[in-house]
């Protein structure tokens, strides 16, 4: 079955909006984009008509998923902490049962004594 000519030129737009996304701010990779299809005729008589309805529903677009992507890269992270937090604390929790001192648990965890005396009372 073949691509319809639309599909294949969208297409073709798309991958020079990433291209361009490499060198140049994302407003300037799509107007580029849209230049570089004009002049080579892909999907033409579209982007002479609608180009800054393109330009912009393109920035918006872009915008919520580099945003999303961005959340996301933020809360892997901020469970990585937690789980690095988490785990210092059993670890300081199996040292305080071995009777270790508080000073030598908080060298090897970084926790700060109060926790670590917490840790202790809750025991």
């Amino acid at each position: 079955m073949a691509k319809s000519e639309t599909l294949v030129g969208y297409s073709i737009f798309l991958e020079k909006i990433r291209e361009n996304k490499k060198n140049l701010p994302l407003e300037e990779a799509i107007k580029t984009a849209v230049k570089y299809s004009i002049e080579n005729e892909i999907l033409e008589k579209f982007f002479k008509d609608n180009a800054s309805e393109v330009i912009n529903m393109l920035m918006h677009e872009f915008t919520i998923e580099e945003i999303a992507e961005i959340r996301g890269q933020e809360k892997y992270e901020q469970g990585i902490e937690q789980g690095i937090e988490h785990e210092k604390l059993i670890i300081a929790k199996n040292l305080l049962s071995e009777d270790t001192a508080p000073e030598f648990i908080r060298k090897i965890t970084g926790l700060d004594l109060e926790t670590i005396s917490a840790l202790n009372s809750s025991g």
